[in-house]
């Protein structure tokens, strides 16, 4: 989802959770180049194996503004409102 974020066209994103860093110079694709969780604990990107739980809108999640990868992985909607949280 970042690196799509990041990719040609992307349209950004607005993380919490999280720092990542991105070199935009590089091929689409491979342009994410660290992340890590807010209390430092690096993300290790080449882990295809572990999870991580991801809170979007229901637009984003259905692959909106070009997040085709929300189409690959199973979302459930909590149906709980921002403004609520």
């Amino acid at each position: 989802m970042l690196e799509q974020a990041v990719g040609d066209g992307g349209k950004g994103i607005q993380a919490a959770g999280l720092t990542f860093a991105y070199n935009p110079g590089a091929p689409a694709g491979s342009r994410s180049e660290s992340i890590s969780k807010t209390d430092g604990t690096p993300v290790d990107m080449r882990d295809t194996v572990k999870t991580y739980r991801v809170a979007a809108i229901n637009f984003v999640a259905a692959g909106g503004d070009g997040f085709d990868v929300c189409k690959t992985v199973v979302f459930s909607d909590t149906h709980i409102l921002l403004r609520m949280l």
